[in-house]
């Protein structure tokens, strides 16, 4: 289990990172932190990817605007070939949550799965990021998910994981009722996408 002043500190170590503008090392440390509370509240969960991505299911609304956050992956530089609705929209098979299930064909994974595979799993293991790619905070504050080969993901998503860490209710021990949070509220819970589909 984790201790207390360790998670609250990797909280402040991630906002630290994002305001000097590391946010590679603030988007680690706040997985990390996720990783931690999914394990908190999940904790009869044996396996670290599902519990993880069923604290952001949970989350996502917060996180990117709507429960379901579909994102295109592997798309094609040419999408000429690919088969479109009656509103010129590419007919996509849903995957899931599971980032490399058909890896190489274009596919519809949920958000949580791209957080979790391609975001979360590269960062620790490989400390890069090969299938995706973490784009600076907008001006807005939203965050921005634009697809063309890659996935791209603007580290907006960075403060919402923090707001998401230290509001859970598995974690007031560590942070408080709310009031006394490490990480503040986002400014804005809209998201933008090119390539995502909020459903």
């Amino acid at each position: 289990m984790t201790r207390p002043a360790v998670l609250k500190e990797v909280v402040s170590a991630s906002m630290g990172c994002f305001n000097f503008g590391a946010y590679h090392a603030s988007f680690l440390l706040a997985l990390c932190a996720t990783d931690a509370t999914a394990m908190k509240r999940f904790s009869e969960e044996k396996h670290s990817g599902r519990r993880f991505k069923a604290f952001l299911r949970g989350e996502m609304p917060r996180l990117c605007g709507a429960k379901d956050f579909w994102v295109a992956v592997d798309m094609p530089e040419n999408r000429s070939t690919l088969a479109v609705d009656e509103t010129g929209i590419p007919e996509l098979p849903r995957v899931d949550d599971d980032f490399y299930r058909r890896a190489g064909q274009p596919r519809l994974v949920l958000m949580e799965g791209v957080l979790y595979h391609a975001f979360r799993c590269a960062l620790t293991h490989e400390a890069d990021l090969p299938d995706v790619e973490l784009l600076p905070p907008t001006e807005s504050g939203c965050v921005s998910v634009t697809v063309d080969t890659k996935v791209r993901i603007s580290a907006d998503i960075i403060p919402r994981l923090l707001h998401a860490v230290t509001n859970s209710p598995i974690n007031e021990d560590v942070f408080g009722t709310g009031k006394e949070t490490v990480a503040t509220e986002p400014d804005s819970t809209g998201s933008t996408s090119e390539g995502g589909s909020p459903t």
